[in-house]
Order: C-alpha cells, then sequence, then structure tokens
C-alpha cells in the first residue's frame, strides 16, 4: 500500500481527520485559508491546494467526477483505509472537534460572502428599478411594487451579513482570548 508520509499537514486535517468529500478545489481551498491562517492571497492558496490535490489523483488516493469547475473530488477506498490506519495509531484522547469546527466556521466565512455577493445584485436591481420610474412614470403602478420587494429583500440581507459579521467577529475573539 502507498504510503500518505508525504501530504501536506492542511490537506491532511481536511482530509483525513475532518473527513472531507465530495469537495471542490475552492471549497477545500476556502476550508484551508481557515485553517492555515497564514496565506492571504485565495489565488495563491488555490495553486496550493490544487498542486496537492494532483497529486494526491497521480497516487490513486482521490478521484473526481464532473468537470471544469464542476469537478468533485472523492477519496478513495485506498485513502480511507490508510485513514483507519493512521486513526488507529493517533492518540485516542486527541479530539479533532476544533477542525471540524474551523471548518463550520469557513462556511459562515463562505455564507457571508454570497450573501455579500447577493446584497450588490439586489442593490442593483433598486437602481434599476429607481432608474426605470424616472424614465417610464407611467409604469410606476409595476415597477413601485418591485422596488418596495427588493428594498425588504436587501434588508434582509443586510440583516444576515450583520449576523454572520458579528458571529465570526466573536470566534476570533474567543479564538485570540483562548
Amino acid at each position: 500500500m502507498k504510503d500518505l508520509r508525504n501530504i501536506d499537514p492542511i490537506m491532511y486535517k481536511l482530509l483525513i481527520e475532518n473527513e472531507m468529500n465530495g469537495f471542490s478545489v475552492t471549497e477545500l481551498r476556502d476550508a484551508s485559508l481557515v485553517l492555515d491562517g497564514v496565506t492571504a492571497d485565495i489565488d495563491q492558496a488555490r495553486r496550493k491546494i490544487y498542486r496537492q490535490i494532483l497529486k494526491l489523483l497521480g497516487e490513486g488516493f482521490l478521484t473526481f467526477t464532473g468537470k471544469g469547475r464542476s469537478k468533485r473530488y472523492y477519496a478513495t477506498d485506498e485513502m480511507k483505509a490508510l485513514a483507519i490506519k493512521i486513526k488507529v495509531r493517533q492518540d485516542p484522547n486527541k479530539n479533532s472537534n476544533s477542525s471540524k469546527q474551523l471548518l463550520n466556521y469557513s462556511m459562515l466565512k463562505n455564507e457571508q460572502g454570497h450573501t455579500k455577493d447577493e446584497l450588490q445584485v439586489v442593490l442593483g436591481e433598486i437602481d434599476e428599478f429607481k432608474s426605470l420610474i424616472e424614465r417610464f412614470p407611467s409604469l410606476s403602478k409595476y415597477l413601485q411594487p418591485q422596488l418596495s420587494k427588493a428594498r425588504i429583500q436587501s434588508a434582509k440581507l443586510q440583516g444576515k451579513i450583520n449576523a454572520l459579521s458579528i458571529t465570526l467577529r466573536e470566534i476570533d475573539l474567543e479564538g485570540r482570548v483562548s
């Protein structure tokens, strides 16, 4: 059986300790940024993760489905068997919950980013509805309800962003204190 001694420590934590499976390159990159905390350049982090994935693909520890950006990577039976052997050798009292929590926090960060993107779209809609109402006052009775819906949606999205920001800030402060 092949040996996984040369696996990157971050990849080890994500793939073996956190048992990530069915992931994309960007999902693994985002999770690695949370664990690593050193690499500020997401493009550089993506390249590093992609090189590691290619290495594991070549060694038969990962397989994939899909093409291009929709590629999903899965651990092979060989990787799972090796992971079991490695876990047996580890200290059974060691708890990897903190790594799993960090991964969940990464998901919160991703959700915050997606919500910010959604908010930008809704704000663009609001601007466009205002512009259309100015240019075509006769359509105001049709456009005004849509403008109101967009404003309500933007308020909800902003509230969600604020809640996620506060949560992430508290988690960050707790991590520094602990």
